[in-house]
């Protein structure tokens, strides 16, 4: 970009004044005294003139909150003994509106004379402070209500979790009951992995969860369905199994369940009576977990947003739920280092396609060995 050459000195001052924010060159004198060696019109967004600045240095810094000075001086010298840009924000107090905070930024260069000047420019950037309090404050509050509202909804359901285990065991030899008893149990399960879904749909980025002891996770993936969705299969959709077993892993089986239960709840929801194939397989560099339905399929135009927020992938009206499935599961298979996929188009069924990196798991086929 070509500089201008001759352009008028007022001409200048006036384009400068037109920022929204004080333009000044700050000097570093080789007595180690500050002084302005000019300011903009844009001192007066600060309550002061130009007058202020000639009459005494000390307007700005008298400005700054008492608690900010040591800083402020602190920053200044680093970045005159680094040579490197200087950018702060500091609390000050207007003399009109009270306190506020400005942001400094500017760029040092060393003098033959042995000073240092700063060209920059301050900004008052109050409301963006405020702003980002109030948004700090309303994710303290979210994240209080959010503990305290899946306490007081786990609690009484924890409980009444083992009050039917306790049921179950006492009544045992009784014709049916454990039958009766497993679905409760198993109700309560999906309750629970509904409020699961609800308040970890921002969940916080944490490191990979494993368990203590690898496992078998064939033989994982088929227990969890036979146990979970067994008595709801024979008056509703057929599941089929495609397991490649000799593939052990440590991966949290609370995730890796919370995913097929978001998925296979899915699939009742919006494909009922239909096929569901669930093949689990090693593909080159990864573990592919795939869950195929022969169902209504989902409209193109739904695609680009299916594992946002409340997205649903069927008709909302007619349909239960919020729409957190698919979004908590893609949080999940994220967390767990995977990739997740969706293909469909109406009339053609569903395909959601995961990839977990193979590093994360053992493949033999001797099963002696794990």
């Amino acid at each position: 970009m070509k500089r201008i050459k001759n352009f008028d000195r007022k001409d200048l001052i006036m384009l400068i004044d037109q920022v929204p924010g004080m333009v000044y060159q700050f000097k570093l004198d080789s007595n180690q005294r500050f002084s302005f060696s000019f300011v903009s019109k844009g001192i007066e967004y600060f309550g002061g003139t130009t007058e202020d600045i000639d009459n005494s240095f000390n307007y700005i810094i008298d400005l700054l909150h008492p608690g900010e000075f040591k800083r402020f001086v602190s920053t200044v010298l680093q970045s005159a003994a680094t040579l490197t840009e200087w950018n702060e924000v500091f609390r000050y107090n207007h003399p009109v509106r009270g306190p506020g905070w400005v942001r400094g930024r500017s760029f040092p260069e060393k003098k033959s004379d042995g000073s240092i000047v700063w060209n920059g420019f301050l900004k008052d950037v109050t409301e963006e402070k405020m702003l980002e309090i109030s948004l700090k404050q309303a994710v303290e509050v979210r994240d209080a209500f959010i503990s305290i509202a899946s306490h007081e909804l786990k609690t009484p359901i924890t409980i009444l979790l083992m009050q039917l285990q306790m049921i179950k065991k006492k009544y045992q030899d009784v014709d049916g009951i454990t039958v009766e008893m497993n679905r409760a149990i198993n109700q309560i399960d999906r309750i629970t992995r509904h409020i699961n879904n609800l308040f970890d749909s921002s969940p916080k980025i944490q490191d990979v969860p494993y368990e203590i002891d690898s496992y078998e996770l064939g033989s994982f993936v088929e227990d969890y369905i036979t146990n979970v969705y067994g008595d709801f299969l024979s008056n509703g959709i057929a599941i089929k199994l495609d397991l490649e077993k000799g593939i052990y892993t440590r991966l949290s089986k609370e995730k890796l369940s919370q995913i097929l239960s978001n998925l296979i709840s899915n699939t009742m929801k919006y494909a009922p009576k239909s096929e569901l194939l669930i093949t689990l397989k090693q593909n080159g560099p990864s573990i592919d977990l795939v869950l195929a339905d022969t169902g209504p399929g989902i409209p193109e135009s739904l695609l680009p947003n299916i594992f946002n927020r409340y997205q649903k992938s069927g008709n909302e009206f007619s349909i239960s739920g919020i729409g957190l499935g698919l979004f908590v599961t893609k949080k999940i298979v994220d967390l767990l280092k995977g990739k997740i996929e969706l293909r469909s188009s109406t009339g053609k069924g569903t395909i959601l396609h995961i990839q977990f990196p193979v590093e994360l798991f053992l493949v033999t086929q001797d099963v002696s060995k794990n």
